[in-house]
């Protein structure tokens, strides 16, 4: 399992979530742009929320699914979530994944978040971090590239949106790959 890190340079913060947050979650959660390319449930409830910063992310952590933090820009304003999910220990990959409240977008922030949260992955033990996102949705697409990401290429059908099946395009950040010696 990933330990909670202590991730911060000068326009983000990485924290776990706290019950503090919950509000905030929500109001993200339900942002249309949001619903429209994550399958969150619809409508994110109350509870939702509750249930998410008070515990089940850090449930999730100590499962070894990866590590699921806040994310906050200037002045600690929160500005949403930058995960490491779905993480195979044997192959050492984790998939990066990440939403931002409607009203912090457009400031790089995300792209910084998912940057700080990767390299530090892959400076402990990842040696790929994957992204994957829907074709129509350009925003992502920035911020992958923004984080240093590349493109590698289309899964067709492989993701799903509350409207139907997407193909998902690919992006990593990987550690460098060393040559065996030949002694």
């Amino acid at each position: 399992m990933f330990t909670v890190p202590a991730l911060s340079n000068e326009q983000v913060t990485l924290r776990p979530f706290g019950p503090e947050d919950a509000e905030m979650v929500v109001e993200a959660c339900n942002d249309p742009e949001t619903q429209r390319w994550l399958p969150l449930p619809n409508p994110y409830l109350p509870e939702h929320g509750k249930t998410w910063c008070g515990g089940m992310a850090e449930e999730l952590r100590l499962a070894g699914d990866g590590l699921h933090l806040a994310f906050c820009g200037p002045g600690d304003q929160f500005a949403g979530s930058v995960s490491l999910k779905r993480t195979n220990w044997r192959t050492r990959v984790s998939e990066v994944g990440y939403w931002t409240a409607p009203w912090m977008r457009r400031k790089g922030l995300t792209a910084e978040a998912t940057r700080l949260l990767s390299t530090w992955a892959l400076g402990h033990g990842m040696e790929r971090v994957e992204l994957f996102c829907a074709p129509g949705n350009i925003g992502s697409q920035r911020v992958s590239l923004a984080a240093g990401f590349e493109y590698e290429g289309r899964l067709k059908n492989a993701g799903f949106t509350h409207s139907g099946r997407t193909d998902l395009l690919v992006y990593s950040l990987t550690n460098p790959i060393e040559p065996p010696d030949r002694a």
